[in-house]
């Protein structure tokens, strides 16, 4: 995974080997996860958004297990959500009204991107799911 400097908006693409920041991003400063407000964290699961902060530009390389599919009960509202190891689009489309990730400012976004955290708004209250194609 390639990080640049300051705020990064990521997600696992694989199921890590060793969960932990500080094994996975051993520079980063802090992660945030959000879930109604945003909180700090240690360790990171695939499946979640994560800000991530670097003090330089570096890539890193992250082992594991393919990250394939997921599916969470979601509440109305924004959530920040984690890619799979391939681009796929999250369902059911009907209560999803806008993705977003973050390239140096926000951009909409088509599908989840593996290694980016996306921003979803979530029209009713559903079970998200992510399939591999």
């Amino acid at each position: 995974m390639e990080l640049t400097a300051g705020w990064n908006l990521i997600s696992l693409p694989v199921s890590p080997d060793d969960n932990q920041l500080s094994s996975l991003f051993p520079e980063a400063t802090v992660a945030y996860k959000f879930d109604e407000t945003y909180q700090p964290v240690q360790q990171l699961y695939p499946g979640i958004g994560y800000w991530v902060k670097v003090p330089e530009d570096k890539t890193y390389k992250i082992s594991g297990q393919p990250f394939r599919q997921y599916s969470l009960e979601l509440s109305e509202g924004w959530h920040l959500m984690g890619a799979l190891n391939t681009g796929a689009a999250p369902t059911p489309a009907d209560a999803i009204s806008a993705k977003f990730e973050f390239e140096e400012s926000y951009i909409e976004a088509d599908q989840l991107t593996p290694g980016k955290g996306c921003w979803v708004k979530i029209l009713k209250p559903c079970v998200f799911s992510v399939t591999s194609p």
